[in-house]
């Protein structure tokens, strides 16, 4: 059996990204906030677990105000320190969520942190020093960006994985768990 590597998950991750957003692009949807009918795990072991379903929220709308109201649609049951994952875009480059928009999301989610990951090919984001200085070019300088591999990363075994049997991790995310 082929390992599945890290760029693998990523590409696979990617496609189901684009795929969902090439869904809601098509699909008609009559509201602003639709809940798909997502099954989130099946059948996993021979002791007749069944995992539950996941709740799915789209919006066509990206501004703060349905930013919010996605948030307060899935945020029962999160506690404790909460890390917030975004794409803070190549330097200058058009794929940059608004700043404000994000400013506002992090103040209203309680305990939590902006984190990204260094990039898997070589851009703008590629070493911790240059994702640095991207940050500041872009403007994500108004709330420390943590940055979850900058320590480097670890291989952590997934168990009874069905594609992979390891995933990589970043060893700050390590720390924070633990």
């Amino acid at each position: 059996m082929k390992k599945f590597s890290r760029r693998d998950f990523f590409k696979v991750a990617g496609g189901a990204v684009i795929g969902a957003a090439t869904y809601g692009l098509t699909d008609n949807i009559s509201h602003s906030f639709a809940q798909s009918p997502v099954i989130a795990s099946t059948k996993i072991n021979n002791d007749n677990y069944i995992g539950s379903k996941a709740k799915v929220y789209f919006s066509s709308q990206i501004n703060t105000d349905s930013l919010l109201k996605l948030y307060n649609l899935i945020n029962e049951g999160i506690y404790g320190k909460t890390a917030i994952k975004l794409h803070t875009g190549e330097k200058n480059g058009p794929n940059v969520l608004p700043r404000d928009m994000v400013c506002v999301f992090q103040q209203h989610v309680p305990n939590s942190n902006i984190v990204e990951t260094n990039t898997l090919y070589k851009g703008d984001r590629y070493t911790t020093e240059s994702h640095r200085e991207t940050l500041k070019v872009n403007g994500w300088d108004f709330y420390p960006v943590d940055i979850m591999d900058k320590n480097g990363t670890v291989m952590l075994p997934v168990r009874n994985g069905k594609h992979f049997q390891e995933i990589s991790m970043g060893k700050i995310s390590l720390i924070m768990i633990l």
